[in-house]
C-alpha cells in the first residue's frame, strides 16, 4: 500500500486555487502526516492518548552502508551483509558492530565484565544457569557440575577428559609413581607369536627409568608344551620369561627400560614356546590372578 494516500505534493496548493478550497487542503495534509507517521508510531485521527507518538516499531531501509558515524550522532540501521539486511549499530568512532546474523543474535560482537558469567535460561524458566566467563585471572572459567556433551574419550592432547574417561583409565590404579593392572577372568592362547594378554596394558606419561613386573600361574593341556611371556613397550618387545606349562607353572619375571617423554603403553604379551596345546591362565582360581605392575622409579 502506497503512503500516504493522497500523494504528497509541495507545490500543491497551487497559489490559482480557490480560497474555498483551504479547509480540504488543510484536512489532507493532517491526513498525509498522520499517514506517514503511522507507519511506526501511534497516531490516531482523532483525540487525545498519552501513548500518540510512541513507536509501534522501528522499520529500517536495507543500505549497503548505513552511514559513517560521527561525534555525539552513532547511527542504528539495516545494513546489507553477506547479501542479507543485518542490524548494525556504528558508534561515534566508525565502528560497524553488527547485532543479528542469519536469524541470531551476534553474540561474538558482544562483550561481558570480567569475572561475569555468561548466563542461559534454566529448564524450567524461572532462573538462570551460568555458561562461562573470563576470571580476574584472565581465564576461562565453566562453573561446578558443567558436563561435556557425551562421555566419549578424548582423542588429541588438548582435549578435555570426563570423569568416566578417568575411571576408564584407572583399571590401573596409579599411586604416586606405582601403577598395576589386575586380570580376573580365565584365558588361553593357542598363538605361535606374541599377542596382548587380556587385561595387562598400563598407560603412562613422562621420561623415566620404568621397572615391570609380572606374575601369573601358567599351564598346558598336555603338560608338554611351554608358555612364553614378554614386555611389549611403545611397540617393542623388552624381557622374555619361559615357563613350562605343566600342572601348573608360575611365571614372575622384571625388566627395567628408560624412556624419553612422551605417552607410553606396557603391556604383557603371551604365546606358545614349544608344543601344540593350549596354554591356560585361569585367573578365576584362587591365587592364580595375574597381576602387571610398572613403577617410575627415577
Amino acid at each position: 500500500m502506497s503512503v500516504p494516500t493522497v500523494s504528497w505534493d509541495e507545490t500543491s496548493p497551487a497559489g490559482s486555487q480557490a480560497i474555498s478550497l483551504g479547509d480540504n487542503r488543510i484536512r489532507e495534509l493532517k491526513t498525509q502526516i498522520r499517514e506517514v507517521v503511522d507507519v511506526d508510531h501511534k497516531f490516531d485521527s482523532s483525540g487525545q492518548d498519552a501513548d500518540m507518538g510512541k513507536h509501534n516499531q522501528i522499520s529500517f531501509l536495507e543500505q549497503a552502508d548505513i552511514g559513517t558515524g560521527a561525534e555525539g550522532k552513532p547511527i542504528l540501521g539495516a545494513q546489507t551483509v553477506g547479501g542479507k539486511a543485518e542490524l548494525v549499530f556504528t558508534d561515534e568512532d566508525d565502528n560497524d558492530i553488527q547485532i543479528t546474523s542469519a536469524g541470531y543474535i551476534l553474540i561474538s560482537s558482544g562483550l561481558l565484565p570480567n569475572d561475569t558469567y555468561l548466563k542461559a535460561h534454566n529448564n524450567a524458566g524461572d532462573g538462570t544457569v551460568d555458561l562461562i566467563k573470563a576470571n580476574t585471572s584472565d581465564v576461562a572459567v565453566l562453573p561446578d557440575g558443567s558436563e561435556l556433551a557425551t562421555s566419549a574419550a578424548p582423542t588429541a592432547d588438548a582435549d578435555i577428559a570426563n570423569k568416566k574417561y578417568v575411571d576408564d583409565q584407572v583399571g590401573a590404579v596409579t599411586q604416586g609413581a606405582f601403577s598395576q593392572v589386575t586380570g580376573t577372568s580365565d584365558i588361553t592362547t593357542t598363538s605361535n607369536t606374541p599377542e596382548d594378554m587380556t587385561d595387562m596394558s598400563i598407560d603412562l606419561s613422562g621420561a623415566g627409568e620404568y621397572l615391570l613386573i609380572f606374575s601369573a600361574i601358567l599351564y598346558s593341556a598336555d603338560g608338554n608344551t611351554t608358555g612364553e611371556v614378554n614386555f611389549d613397550v611403545n611397540g617393542t618387545d623388552y624381557g622374555l620369561a619361559h615357563a613350562q606349562a605343566a600342572a601348573s607353572s608360575q611365571v614372575c619375571f622384571h625388566y627395567y627400560v628408560s624412556l624419553e617423554a612422551g605417552d607410553h603403553t606396557f603391556k604383557v604379551q603371551w604365546c606358545r614356546g614349544g608344543g601344540s596345546a593350549t596354554v591356560y591362565q585361569n585367573a578365576s582360581t584362587d591365587g592364580a590372578t595375574r597381576v602387571f605392575t610398572v613403577l617410575k622409579i627415577a
